[in-house]
């Protein structure tokens, strides 16, 4: 017998049929039964040897099945028998805190819509910043209620559509542009590549380096400061010291090409101190309003841009694709991930990521095995 403080499911492709040629064909459960903990189940479990139950697929199998499970203690465990058409995923049914995301055990299963969509099951979602501000309702485009939170991930293109040729199905893929989110089984993507992903200051790293570029990075922690070191920083200052900066335009007298600005509201007017002449700033990241001193701007004809990955255009895309796959077949790549979760965890992750005290690598949720 089974104990379990959640509800279990149990995919049809893991229930073999006993007798199909009967009027009332019978479903045999396999032992031990695989389960998927609901988001309040307790994360201590009793599991035992399964008795093996013969239960008619009609109507009245789920009573007949919760009868089955009745342990002579009176508790009970209570089984759902899922289709294809199903699946698990996160839902946020109303914006707010991180406990207002839901698991889902038989939420539809996004089907494809154009012949440019790809229908991927998920095997691992990024949880990022500006998830967290989405799911309470605190960012300028918000989805319509319920949604599954989630704007990348990487998985296996399970089907595609007519029009599709850059992917097939089995292939491995990372994606973005999403139609559904990816904290789920499945996703449609409107754009995928045969590449991983990874985190912006980390990666940005990485890829000024490969391209032969000196790069000045910033850091909380001497935890955080190694980190970019070994990413390929050439130089790293603690943004928490007194003087920082002063440090930073007394190393620096020209200025920087460029600034990769993760948190605008509250180093944009200082980086506007610190540009060369022609300098650009690329605002990735941001969360209040901010005021700048425009002069500092004007004394170098300097720019500020905003990135936004929902805006980038197809040729933009076939460009970034080409770089990336360049840098992901060298050997000088190396994704960082910080800390995995199960998908029943994404609340515990949304509030890990706005609490860490710096950026050490990706918060990833693990959907499935591969």
């Amino acid at each position: 017998m089974f104990t379990l403080g959640g509800p279990m499911i149990v995919p049809v492709h893991l229930v073999r049929l006993m007798s199909e040629s009967s009027s009332s064909p019978q479903l045999m459960f396999p032992s031990p039964l695989p389960f998927w903990p609901s988001s309040s189940s307790s994360s201590s479990r009793n599991i035992g040897t399964a008795s093996r139950y013969a239960v008619p697929f009609r109507n009245g199998y789920k009573e007949r099945i919760a009868a089955l499970s009745k342990s002579p203690a009176g508790s009970r465990l209570d089984f759902w028998i899922c289709d294809e058409m199903t699946m698990r995923a996160a839902v946020v049914r109303a914006f707010g805190a991180a406990d207002c995301i839901e698991i889902a055990l038989n939420h539809p299963k996004p089907a494809l819509t154009t012949a440019n969509s790809v229908l991927v099951r998920v095997i691992a979602a990024g949880v990022n910043p500006v998830d967290t501000y989405i799911r309470a309702g605190q960012y300028a485009a918000l989805p319509t209620l319920p949604y599954t939170p989630g704007k990348d991930g990487s998985g296996i293109v399970e089907q595609v559509g007519s029009d599709v040729k850059h992917v097939k199905v089995g292939d491995r893929v990372w994606m973005i542009f999403l139609q559904t989110g990816t904290s789920a089984e499945f996703c449609i993507a409107d754009k995928c590549f045969p590449l991983p992903s990874r985190g912006v200051g980390l990666a940005a790293c990485q890829l000024a380096d490969w391209k032969g570029l000196h790069v000045t990075a910033t850091a909380g922690t001497e935890q955080g400061m190694q980190l970019v070191k070994e990413n390929g920083a050439n130089a790293v200052y603690n943004h928490r010291e007194q003087g920082y900066l002063d440090k930073l335009k007394k190393d620096f007298k020209e200025g920087f090409d460029l600034i990769v600005e993760m948190a605008a509201h509250i180093n944009l007017n200082s980086d506007t101190e610190m540009l060369a002449r022609g300098g650009k700033i690329a605002v990735v990241g941001n969360r209040a309003e901010t005021n700048i001193n425009a002069r500092n701007l004007m004394r170098v004809e300097g720019s500020i841009f905003g990135v936004a990955a929902a805006y980038t255009t197809d040729s933009e895309f076939e460009l970034i694709s080409s770089e990336l796959s360049a840098l992901f077949n060298s050997t000088s790549f190396r994704p960082i991930v910080h800390k995995t979760y199960p998908l029943e965890e994404l609340a515990a992750a949304h509030t890990d990521i706005m609490t860490s005290s710096g950026a050490m690598g990706n918060h990833v949720i693990i959907i499935s095995d591969e």
